[in-house]
Parts: C-alpha cells; sequence; structure tokens
C-alpha cells in the first residue's frame, strides 16, 4: 500500500492492488465440451475467457480468476468470485 500511495501522491493511500481484466483469444468450444459455445463470444468478436488479475506496484500477482466465459462482464466475473465473497463478509 505504501508505494501506491507514494507514486500516486497520496491519491491512492491504502490501495494495495490493482485489478484488470483481459480476454484471451480460443478456439471456439465444440458443443461436446461446453453447455453453450456462444457464451464464449466477447463483445470485440473472437472466442474468448475472460482473465482477471490483482497486481502489486511490483506488478506481483496477488488473485486471478481464470476461465470465465468471454462474454461475461468483469463487474459480474468479480461479484462472482470467492474473493468479492470474502471481501463483503469481512466488511460487515
Amino acid at each position: 500500500a505504501r508505494d501506491f500511495g507514494e507514486k500516486s501522491g497520496g491519491a491512492l493511500d491504502g490501495c494495495i492492488g490493482a485489478i484488470d481484466g483481459w480476454l484471451v483469444r480460443i478456439v471456439c468450444p465444440r458443443n461436446d465440451e461446453v453447455k453453450n459455445p456462444g457464451k464464449y463470444m466477447s463483445r470485440k468478436g473472437f472466442f474468448s475467457l475472460n482473465v482477471q488479475v490483482i497486481c502489486d506496484k511490483q506488478k506481483r500477482v496477488l488473485w486471478s480468476n481464470i476461465g470465465a466465459k468471454g462474454s461475461s462482464h468483469d463487474s459480474s466475473i468479480f461479484k462472482s468470485s470467492q474473493l468479492y465473497k470474502n471481501l463483503m463478509e469481512m466488511s460487515v
């Protein structure tokens, strides 16, 4: 958290990581492999997996969520993750 705070001039005090997602291009899954291959089509027009990662200031991976369908929205993927559930439990 100190590194983020110092680099941002205090604007990011308390921040321990940065989260981002990206689409990893894949070959269209077959019907015998997944229930609905069309769900893997991304908004960018190719079949993909949606991958999310949280990194610290030194670009070390602190958390990852790999394998969501390409058509899934980042926020819904995060809200279905165990990390989100744990954070919600801790905030009560």
